[in-house]
């Protein structure tokens, strides 16, 4: 009854709102947030006295210096330059190239700029965009990008140089893109900014190489977020069933996204501030502070955190494997004793530092090849060790952090040749008294692949010998192939991913008591691996849009019954 009663009101919630749910990008119906908050706040102070209301006071006036200075960037924005006036508008060189208004090409008009003389990749036109974007605020670039007659096949990005304190650092707006000298191409992306300057430069460049290229209609907008509030909270509505939560970033902690992740997620995973290569670049030498933070913004938030990656094949800084000269090892039995000592030391360190603050750990990750006669990917950990790494990080682990709960976590583990080879595994580490708790399925999953029905089977059949299951890396590819790209995903085609989510949760409803959390691969499409793999593209494959507005996969999830309003006779309807 009272799992009924959870789902029931949940639906009750998205009967009841007003707001729109349809596509990605689609027109929404906006709230005044601000000034429900000053009314909120106004209520507030009556309560409150001395120094409390002085700092209520002080945050307010700080919130509102805020929000004057966003709202003085936003009123210079948008820019938009398309060389139609015959000057550089605004653009200079980088690197000692050379900047021409041309006419051999042009994307709108008859005009565009033309960058050459490049002997650095990272040389092109730039822009000066240190008054035009600030902390905390979100934009939408776009610029139009050709290669010039004759150059070989490249990819263009879009990067800003921060310079703060006399530090210069380097961000990416946006990915690679392919770009010929066939036909224009669209760079776009919209680019939360998270930092402070004392001067900022964005610039065009290619990722190597250095043809020779143009630019047209390039565009800097801001782009105001807000989320919805009248909309049921995920995990709340599947409170009964298992924790869910969202892989996050430093970006993610602040702002819209802080609270988007506040209100629908219970469960963080950190996508790269813990894994080996972020934790210790250096041998001995740790860097936790980005970590650190996320963790402190869970604790704060009552949110639960997994601790993701202790051992991965990826992202694994040089000198593990190394001398010191910075050689190879040569594979003998030194090696491997140096080899595990250096896997026990970083885990000595690491997982004690966070202590009860993470309770759960992907020990090993993606220890399994199933075109390997014996299962085992051949990585620099099986090459020097054998398996014996796998046993060595599972009995530490559990050495210095006793009741945490350890995972092994690997994709594509519906496949039935991989799932052999992981009961196998996880069979063999028990029979040898090695402390597994249990199995983390990616679950990077597309509108076709797998079926409902080989999730279900799998999750029973790793329950069976006696472990946890967690749905570890959620997302759901609006592509079926490799190849296919989208300039707009189409709105039959997000309608139908609402309904795979439908039945994907179905599964997870059906198998009650069997998985403990659903973790997606991040919070909304604004910030997936997948808009750069396997290739560059337009992806969608989360509940929220890039907007962080609920899409058609959020009513899967929450209320499914609701998505038939969307299709009747085969076509997208409103409500």
């Amino acid at each position: 009854m009272q799992k009924f009663s959870v789902q029931r009101l949940c639906w009750v919630i998205m009967s009841a709102t007003k707001t729109k749910y349809k596509k990605m990008g689609g027109d929404r119906m906006a709230e005044n947030g601000f000034r429900k908050g000053v009314s909120v706040l106004g209520r507030s102070l009556g309560g409150l006295g001395g120094s409390a209301l002085w700092g209520v006071m002080l945050s307010f006036s700080l919130f509102s210096v805020i929000l004057l200075l966003s709202g003085m960037v936003a009123a210079q924005l948008p820019v938009a330059t398309n060389f139609e006036d015959g000057t550089m508008q605004g653009w200079s060189a980088r690197g000692g190239v050379t900047l021409a208004n041309t006419t051999e090409a042009s994307n709108t008009g008859i005009r565009s700029l033309k960058t050459t003389g490049r002997t650095a990749s990272w040389q092109g036109p730039q822009y000066d965009v240190t008054s035009l974007m600030t902390n905390g605020s979100r934009y939408h670039v776009t610029v139009w990008a050709r290669l010039a007659p004759g150059e070989a096949p490249a990819s263009i990005r879009v990067t800003v140089a921060r310079v703060l304190g006399g530090t210069t650092t380097y961000h990416n707006v946006i990915p690679d893109t392919p770009v010929t000298s066939g036909q224009w191409v669209r760079l776009s992306a919209y680019y939360d900014y998270a930092f402070n300057h004392d001067s900022l430069t964005l610039y065009v460049e290619t990722a190597t190489g250095t043809p020779s290229f143009y630019i047209d209609d390039f565009e800097l907008a801001y782009t105001p977020l807000q989320i919805q509030t009248d909309i049921a909270s995920v995990y709340q509505c599947w409170s009964d069933y298992f924790r869910v939560g969202a892989a996050v970033s430093q970006r993610d902690i602040s702002g819209a996204h802080a609270d988007l992740l506040k209100k629908h997620f219970n469960n963080i995973t950190p996508d790269n501030d813990m894994k080996w290569a972020s934790i210790e670049p250096t041998e001995g030498v740790f860097n936790y502070g980005p970590a650190d933070a996320l963790v402190a913004f869970a604790v704060a938030n009552n949110i639960k955190v997994r601790g993701h990656t202790l051992v991965w094949h990826q992202q694994v800084p040089a000198w593990v494997f190394q001398d010191g000269s910075g050689n190879p090892l040569p594979v003998n039995a030194a090696s491997k004793t140096l080899v595990l000592q250096r896997l026990e030391n970083h885990i000595r360190a690491v997982v004690p530092h966070f202590g009860a603050n993470v309770g759960v750990w992907d020990v090993v990750n993606e220890v399994i090849d199933p075109g390997q006669a014996d299962g085992f990917r051949r990585s620099p950990w099986y090459q020097y060790t054998g398996t014996d790494y796998i046993d060595r990080a599972f009995l530490v682990a559990h050495e210095v952090a006793p009741t945490a709960k350890l995972f092994i976590n690997d994709y594509d583990t519906t496949n039935p040749t991989k799932r052999q080879f992981l009961l196998n595994l996880i069979q063999a580490l028990h029979n040898r008294g090695v402390p597994v708790d249990g199995i983390g399925h990616q679950m990077h999953v597309n509108i076709d692949y797998p079926t409902a029905d080989a999730v279900f089977q799998t999750i029973n059949m790793f329950s069976a010998i006696g472990v946890d299951n967690q749905i570890t890396e959620l997302d759901m590819s609006v592509y079926n192939n490799g190849t296919q790209t989208y300039t707009v995903v189409p709105d039959l085609v997000l309608l139908r991913q609402g309904y795979r989510y439908r039945d994907l949760f179905n599964t997870f409803r059906r198998l009650q008591g069997k998985i403990s959390s659903v973790t997606f691969w991040g919070q909304a499409d604004d910030n997936t691996w997948l808009s750069t793999f396997p290739i560059p593209r337009l992806e969608a494959p989360l509940l929220f849009d890039e907007q962080l507005q609920a899409k058609y996969a959020y009513i899967g999830i929450i209320a499914p019954i609701r998505l038939a309003k969307y299709s009747r006779g085969g076509r997208i309807m409103n409500y």
